[in-house]
């Protein structure tokens, strides 16, 4: 607690602080800025059992960050074998990144764990195909759209994944994109919705295609 937050950090726990009712951070940090809101929903929870500080919002950030890990274990497991798992995992335990980041209040540690979350659902119905994993993949694409937009490739990779496998068929890509768009329907119908989230969808989406490349 004793570094402070960087630049996206304070602005992220900003909204969570917002979400979680304390308004006077509401002059600072709407909750209709840019990114949807799934890392700032779970960490205002956080924030209305322990209030706000910097402290208290990592605290969701590392969680997922161990989370990942044990994903990255089940789908090594489930697509090759315990050594494969157990590597895969030291491996990421011990990435610099990943350490870094997942002590951070950054969209990057949810997006991370949702795709992978999203892998390993897929490698569940690649061992056994039953509609049911479909469901979850979709739902848990959902959720990595709604920890970040870049998510929406999670989608795209899960839809390429069942033509590569020759499991491509219209009742799969149903059920995929309707529990995606199900999942991420709390980002979309408030644009659909609410005047303000349009004009700050339109304006975050102007500023991303007129800006120069980093």
């Amino acid at each position: 607690g004793g570094t402070g937050f960087n630049n996206d950090e304070a602005i992220y726990t900003g909204q969570a602080a917002n979400l979680a009712g304390h308004k006077e951070y509401g002059e600072y940090f709407s909750i209709y800025r840019a990114h949807p809101l799934l890392l700032q929903f779970m960490v205002s929870l956080l924030i209305v059992g322990f209030g706000v500080s910097d402290t208290v919002a990592r605290i969701m950030p590392a969680i997922l960050g161990i989370l990942t890990i044990f994903v990255t274990y089940l789908i090594g497991k489930i697509l090759y074998d315990r050594k494969v798992a157990i590597l895969a995992a030291i491996v990421l335990t011990i990435l610099p990144y990943h350490i870094i980041i997942s002590k951070e209040v950054l969209l990057d540690v949810s997006l991370a764990f949702f795709f992978a979350l999203t892998l390993l659902f897929l490698t569940l119905y690649l061992k056994s195909p039953k509609n049911h994993w479909l469901f979850l993949v979709g739902a848990s694409a959902g959720l990595t759209f709604l920890s970040k937009e870049i998510g929406i490739f999670a989608l795209f990779c899960s839809v390429a994944c069942l033509f590569l496998i020759k499991r491509f068929s219209l009742k799969n890509i149903v059920i995929i994109v309707s529990s995606f768009l199900l999942a991420s329907s709390p980002y979309w119908i408030p644009i659909l919705t609410i005047p303000e989230a349009q004009d700050a969808a339109l304006s975050y989406w102007h500023w991303q295609t007129s800006r120069d490349p980093n």
